[in-house]
């Protein structure tokens, strides 16, 4: 995995940030989360320092936005662990092995993640 995983706590800012594609300010977030301001100033931090979001200064305000969308970081964190517990690089290299096969072609491991995405927005319905 090339970025760090998110805490649990990064994660639900996260799921914030996401719901803004063209970026929410600090102070929504701030307004959002009941922790004090010094611990979601850190959290915000640590986001950043991980290249989940981009902090841009508006006056005096900070307007985030995310870096991937939800279904990248969570595709991420799948890839991830496949590569931990099977030994294989990447959900489409899971299949190709389960066919007997070395790799997918990419436009069948592009068809793979098309539905996945798709499995997951019928959940959120």
């Amino acid at each position: 995995m090339d970025k760090k995983k998110l805490s649990e706590m990064e994660y639900l800012f996260m799921q914030y940030i996401w719901k803004y594609p063209d970026g929410v300010s600090s102070g929504d977030i701030y307004n959002e989360f009941p922790q004090a301001l010094g611990t979601k100033s850190v959290i915000l931090h640590n986001i950043k320092e991980k290249g989940y979001v981009r902090a841009e200064r508006t006056g005096r305000q900070v307007i985030y936005k995310a870096t991937m969308t939800m279904s990248e970081y969570e595709r991420m964190l799948m890839e991830d662990k496949v590569q931990r517990t099977m030994g294989v690089s990447s959900l489409g290299e899971l299949i190709a092995s389960l066919c007997g096969k070395k790799r997918l072609t990419k436009d069948q491991a592009n068809e793979l993640y098309d539905l996945i995405d798709r499995i997951k927005d019928d959940e959120n319905e």
